[in-house]
């Protein structure tokens, strides 16, 4: 794909203005032609490019909502795992730090699917992308029905599973931006609220259908809803252009491995020797994972305080409705404050860490739901000031391989999250010492950040100008 990331210009194509020289019209220019899910694949690029623009219609609208219900189920299957954490505790003579480890792999592998996902929307396009994300989704969710050990279920439902919801999610993203051509923002941040919407509903019956049928049936219908999946891709792919694949070179000549990976997967190496997007990569990864204990183990920890199932996945489903809430109220407070967004993204981790650390003085249960929802929308503020943050942090044209590297990240450091949270409970006996321990690592991960804003000019107001751009010509 070359340095320009796919998007090869025609010189004989006079439709296209060649670009401003100025930088502020550069970043403009490029805003307007890159879309940032066509990154993630070729097939997006190869749309974008041979296809004319046309409006959104009605159609583009039945894309989204079936996209949005797609990726609202694959959300669903991995928050649903939260509240199967309880019943897998009472059904395996497993610890907790084993039994944990099915959620927390299944939200990091939800993370770092991403890769797996561009190579086959790359390969076979969005169509057959989705449709085998769902067969991976709904089977191995009904072979986890004939579970005798976690450690199955570590596979079916930890890693399977999880790729196959990546796929059909990052899938979704993809569809949704092809359709929607220049108004692709629209249906991107309206595809985007899918996500804390599974985690809305599907806490909610869940229990009732696990108390009804055990988790095992649950299991089946589970799988029998992820089934869905199939039809709305095949109706959200009706009349999509086939991938073309670039020709194949003439001739016997032999091509290096790495330069055959460096065609597939393009990444930009410089973007590891640019030492502040590593410093903000690493930290936004660490506190993420330490703060996410209250997505973990949130349910258990509600029926540990004495509370019923029900009552504690609505725990859960308040800190999805937070999130919701919270995407609005972002834009509101960037209209109320002059700091910089890297700034606003390391107040909102120091209110989350000291808050995640407060969650055990709850000692009621609407307390704790006001901590929880609280909580919930200083995380939706966190992530939000994270993708603005990263947006000023390297060039538009590499924002995709930044945030894809970013994710990574997370979803390792999620992974490894279970198994040690679990450990530490068995050991103690409770959830608050895991709480504060959070908290700590979380407070622990800023120092290094805070420290390299203060003695190397990180620009703190807006107002200042950009103060990346040493750094940013990566």
């Amino acid at each position: 794909m070359g340095d320009n990331f796919g998007y090869i210009e025609d010189p004989s194509d006079t439709s296209i203005e060649k670009a401003p020289k100025d930088e502020e019209s550069k970043t403009e220019e490029i805003r307007k032609r890159f879309s940032i899910i066509a990154y993630i694949s070729y097939e997006g690029d190869d749309y974008i490019k041979d296809q004319p623009a046309k409006p959104v219609d009605a159609f583009s609208w039945i894309v989204l909502l079936t996209a949005f219900i797609s990726v609202t189920i694959c959300t669903g299957v991995i928050g649903s795992l939260s509240v199967f954490y309880v019943e897998f505790l009472h059904a395996f003579n497993n610890s907790k730090a084993e039994i944990a480890i099915v959620p927390s792999l299944a939200n990091g592998m939800y993370d770092i699917g991403g890769v797996l996902a561009g190579i086959m929307i790359d390969r076979i396009g969005c169509r057959a992308s989705m449709v085998v994300g769902g067969l991976m989704t709904s089977v191995s969710i009904a072979v986890s029905f004939f579970a005798k050990s976690i450690y199955f279920l570590i596979f079916s439902l930890g890693i399977v599973s999880a790729l196959g919801s990546s796929i059909v999610m990052l899938s979704g993203m993809v569809l949704v931006g092809q359709r929607f051509g220049s108004e692709h923002p629209i249906g991107t941040v309206i595809v985007s609220g899918s996500h804390p919407s599974g985690f809305v509903l599907f806490p909610i019956f869940m229990p009732y259908l696990i108390e009804s049928f055990g988790w095992r049936g649950s299991l089946l219908l589970l799988s029998a809803i992820s089934l869905h999946i199939i039809p709305f891709a095949l109706v959200a792919t009706y009349g999509l252009p086939k991938t073309k694949r670039p020709p194949k070179e003439e001739g016997n000549e032999k091509v290096s491995l790495k330069k055959k990976c460096t065609q597939c997967c393009p990444f930009d190496m410089q973007l590891f020797k640019t030492g502040r997007f590593q410093l903000f990569a690493l930290t936004s990864a660490v506190t993420w994972s330490a703060n996410y204990l209250i997505h973990l183990l949130i349910v258990d920890f509600g029926e540990n305080r004495g509370y019923s199932l029900v009552e504690s996945s609505s725990l859960l489903t308040t800190l999805g409705v937070a999130a919701i809430i919270s995407r609005f109220l972002a834009l509101l407070v960037k209209t109320f404050h002059k700091f910089s967004n890297v700034v606003m993204f390391i107040l909102f981790c120091v209110a989350a860490t000291i808050l995640h650390g407060c969650i055990p003085l709850s000692n009621s249960f609407y307390s704790l739901m006001a901590m929880v929802a609280t909580v919930g929308i200083i995380f939706g503020l966190r992530f939000s000031y994270f993708m603005l943050s990263l947006i000023d942090l390297v060039p538009m044209e590499k924002y995709s391989q930044a945030l894809g590297y970013t994710l990574s990240l997370w979803g390792i450091s999620v992974a490894l999250l279970g198994p040690i949270v679990g450990e530490v409970s068995s050991l103690t006996g409770s959830y608050d010492f895991s709480y504060y321990c959070g908290g700590v690592v979380g407070g622990l991960a800023l120092i290094p950040i805070s420290v390299y804003i203060y003695f190397n000019g990180w620009s703190l107001k807006l107002d200042k100008g950009n103060s990346l751009t040493e750094e940013r010509d990566v």
